[in-house]
């Protein structure tokens, strides 16, 4: 879950968003005391979220590795998950006792459950960027890019497809232990 999702989610639903992100999985930098670590950031699965009283801001709690942490919410990442990482977090709940390894039908419901605000979210984001890439192959007279942009982002803002998009719920791949 990227930093953007959280921040619209804790704005425009405020009683539910703490339910959605628990048990969600988010991107947070590596401990810089961890040379175990090849990557800069890990995925981390949201334990529990509370409201700092000094400042009020909230922080997320997330166990990486042995050792859990309480990270605010403006220091995620809202960057896509990488494969490496992925396969880091693969790694380290078949190594460290203290992950669990989520069933099936746990990551089947989150999935489900957050599903339209991250497409609706995706939507958002890619209507500005094909909007930016629009107005630089305009800038730049790139012709045969322009109608590509302009076809795409056309297409994204057909409510048709918003639907389309909307109505295919990500799969769970179960992976088959040897």
């Amino acid at each position: 879950m990227k930093k953007s999702l959280v921040e619209e989610l804790m704005k425009e639903q405020p009683h539910s968003w703490k339910s959605k992100v628990i048990g969600s999985f988010v991107r947070v930098k590596t401990d810089p005391r961890d040379y175990s670590r090849t990557n800069y950031h890990q995925l981390a699965e949201v334990q529990g979220i509370y409201k700092k009283s000094s400042t009020s801001e909230f922080l997320v709690q997330v166990l990486t590795s042995n050792v859990t942490r309480d990270i605010p919410v403006s220091q995620l990442s809202d960057c896509n998950f990488t494969e490496e990482e992925c396969e880091d977090l693969r790694q380290d709940v078949a190594n460290c006792s203290l992950l669990r390894k989520p069933t099936v039908f746990e990551l089947e419901h989150k999935a489900r459950e957050l599903h339209e605000d991250v497409t609706k979210h995706w939507i958002r984001k890619e209507l500005v960027r094909l909007q930016n890439c629009v107005d630089w192959a305009n800038e730049k007279g790139r012709r045969a890019d322009l109608d590509e942009y302009i076809e795409q982002r056309e297409l994204l803002k057909q409510a048709c497809e918003q639907e389309r998009l909307l109505k295919q719920v990500p799969q769970v791949i179960v992976e088959v232990m040897s």
